[in-house]
């Protein structure tokens, strides 16, 4: 717009990523919501925070990676999947997307395997559905090393 700052232009994309998450967590928070608002509101959301996640500022995608490990833990921990839904298969489809892009850098790359972990560790029996994904998020992980398991065979081995 005319007469706003060069800097504030260049922090646009990263004040709606806020508040895109901070919505988005909102909804999840609250129990007062159908279970489908919160699905059709994830599947509107998801897409932008891959995006982001993929975005060449390190604090723009690091920040859509804690937007979606945020908006899972709250739900894995808060709802429950019902039987033959499958939702959280489409909970964790970000985490997938993320990874098969191959748009993201190593850091990023290094937070979502973390963020999995963490999920994992957590809320293993409420995953349910959401196994799949990510176990495809995991197969697709791309290292430096040339040969991963030489590298942590070399490293182990007396």
């Amino acid at each position: 717009m005319p007469g706003e700052a060069k800097s504030t232009l260049e922090r646009r994309s990263a004040l709606h990523l806020f508040r895109l998450g901070e919505a988005m967590l909102r909804i999840v928070r609250n129990r007062n919501r159908p279970l489908l608002h919160m699905m059709r509101a994830w599947s509107v959301v998801a897409p932008h925070l891959v995006e982001a996640a993929c975005h060449k500022e390190r604090h723009v995608s690091q920040k859509a990676v804690s937007f979606i490990h945020d908006v899972l833990t709250e739900v894995l921990t808060s709802w429950a999947e019902l039987p033959l839904f499958h939702f959280n298969e489409a909970l964790f489809r970000p985490f997938e997307h993320i990874m098969q892009l191959e748009l993201c850098d190593e850091d990023v790359q290094d937070q979502v395997i973390t963020s999995i972990g963490e999920l994992v560790e957590m809320c293993s029996p409420q995953i349910l559905s959401g196994w799949r994904p990510l176990f495809s998020a995991l197969r697709t992980v791309h290292s430096s090393k040339t040969d991963t398991k030489g590298y942590l065979l070399g490293e182990y081995s007396m």
